[in-house]
């Protein structure tokens, strides 16, 4: 969205747009992000005016299901991720999807979780 990442608008400009899903949690990370900016109703415009090209993936039963799972097991371990982090896991792993993400570390503890990172492919 900002530009600094090339790599990630040539990926997506690649894909069918349809087949790219926007988390209902990550655009709440987002509303967070514009909210804290120093110009939030224009960073808000540009946010939304780039999320307006993806269908929105929703909170459902599996994967309050799933997330009870992952959040369990990381926990059991002594290796959590952030809380946001654990539904957007959640998400991907009930619905069969890919997670494209630059945080594989935190991440890549989700047994089970695809994921690409477009920055350091």
């Amino acid at each position: 969205m900002n530009g600094r990442h090339p790599v990630v608008r040539e990926t997506l400009e690649s894909l069918p747009l349809d087949n790219v899903y926007l988390s209902d949690i990550v655009l709440g990370k987002l509303a967070f992000g514009w909210e804290n900016s120093t110009k939030p109703a224009l960073t808000k415009r540009k946010v939304e005016q780039f999320l307006a090209h993806f269908p929105r993936l929703n909170t459902d039963e599996a994967t309050s299901r799933v997330y009870g799972n992952i959040r369990q097991s990381l926990q059991s371990r002594g290796t959590p991720i952030g809380m946001n982090d654990f539904w957007i896991a959640a998400q991907a792993l009930a619905h069969k999807m890919i997670l494209v993400t630059h945080n594989t570390r935190e991440f890549g503890r989700v047994e089970g979780l695809r994921l690409e990172n477009w920055v350091s492919p």
